[in-house]
């Protein structure tokens, strides 16, 4: 997964398998609450065992100081979007299909939440003796994570200014390396447009976010697409009111 993950993001984001990456990954943009709002965006450079750079990606995450955030990733095929509201509400959206997910009282992709009190220490990350060092990223106060897998290695800087925001990442394997910087912090309200979603946007189910780019048909297979179905059509269940963002 990790292999693929590099060489062919934007295809597993397509099929929509991003979301359990990401839960291994950590690049979560759903942090603890903070009095905080701002806005962070970093680019990552994907690099062969050569050193050529092969793609460049960029990410964002914004909180308000409602508490509601949001995560976006765009590559020159995907641009994904996930909104997360202060009251529980949460849309993905596909920008470029013009296509969007909304599910109600239910925190789409996985819901990660880290603390900067604890030094964005999870329960997972106890349980797997992960010890976290204070260093500084980009002139922030950062706490570092690092994990190891044969020969793959990841390394995390988590903001401990900015609700566990990430500033810097690293993962280093057998096809290459990836890393990823800040290139803006912003302090203050995020662009409202982050948060809005277009009213020509379709609501689909999650399986149709996003197009197959290699055959017809479900690219994650038939299980998963009902399995992630199923959890987004649940959230509707016995709700006689859609709420729709726009």
């Amino acid at each position: 997964m990790r292999k693929v993950l590099f060489w062919s993001f934007a295809a597993l984001l397509i099929i929509g398998v991003a979301g359990i990456v990401y839960k291994v990954f950590r690049p979560t943009s759903v942090c603890a609450a903070s009095s905080t709002a701002y806005t962070i965006v970093r680019a990552e450079r994907v690099f062969d065992p050569n050193g050529a750079l092969r793609v460049t990606n960029y990410y964002l995450e914004a909180r308000r100081s409602d508490g509601s955030r949001v995560w976006g990733h765009t590559t020159p095929e995907v641009q994904d979007r996930r909104i997360y509201f202060a009251n529980g509400d949460s849309v993905r959206i596909n920008d470029l299909a013009a296509r969007k997910s909304t599910y109600l009282q239910k925190q789409v992709g996985g819901m990660l939440v880290r603390d900067p009190a604890v030094d964005c220490m999870t329960p997972q990350d106890v349980s797997q003796g992960i010890l976290p060092a204070h260093e500084r990223a980009y002139g922030h106060p950062a706490v570092r994570f690092a994990q190891t897998w044969g020969r793959e290695r990841l390394t995390m800087w988590y903001s401990l200014d900015f609700g566990c925001s990430i500033l810097q990442q690293r993962f280093e394997h057998e096809n290459g390396v990836s890393e990823q910087g800040l290139t803006s912090l912003t302090q203050g309200e995020p662009e409202a447009s982050l948060f809005e979603v277009s009213s020509a946007s379709q609501e689909v189910p999650p399986s149709r976010l996003f197009d197959c780019p290699t055959q017809t048909g479900s690219c994650i297979g038939d299980a998963m697409a009902a399995q992630m179905d199923k959890d987004y059509y649940d959230t509707w269940t016995g709700r006689a009111e859609r709420r729709v963002y726009r």
